[in-house]
């Protein structure tokens, strides 16, 4: 994604959760982590470079993608994307089931 968007990442767990994340990077490798165990109606919200320093100990480029997978638990997986041009927000939500959600070629 070009500088001109800002991401943000986003989940509120309905149960106790467990979440496996993902970067992939644009040249193919991949980089897991997976979160402690979260308690029902924990959330959060950060920017997708915040995400992949806080949950992965690493940085996110672009052109890369993010997955989130509820591994154990139910969860609202959400994402945003806001034009630094005009200001204009995007929501994105997943339903309130076991979802993956892969940030590519957003917008």
């Amino acid at each position: 994604m070009s500088a001109q968007y800002r991401r943000n990442i986003g989940f509120r767990t309905l149960s106790d959760t467990q979440f496996s994340f993902y970067i992939a990077r644009k040249d193919g490798r991949q980089v897991r982590g997976q979160s402690p165990l979260l308690p029902g109606e924990y959330s959060t919200m950060m920017s997708v470079e915040d995400f992949a320093r806080i949950f992965l100990g690493t940085t996110i480029g672009p052109d890369d993608g993010l997955g989130i997978l509820a591994e154990r638990g139910k969860a609202i997986i959400f994402y945003t994307y806001t034009d630094n041009g005009t200001n204009d927000p995007s929501l994105v939500v997943s339903p309130p089931v076991d979802q993956n959600i892969l940030l590519t070629d957003v917008p």
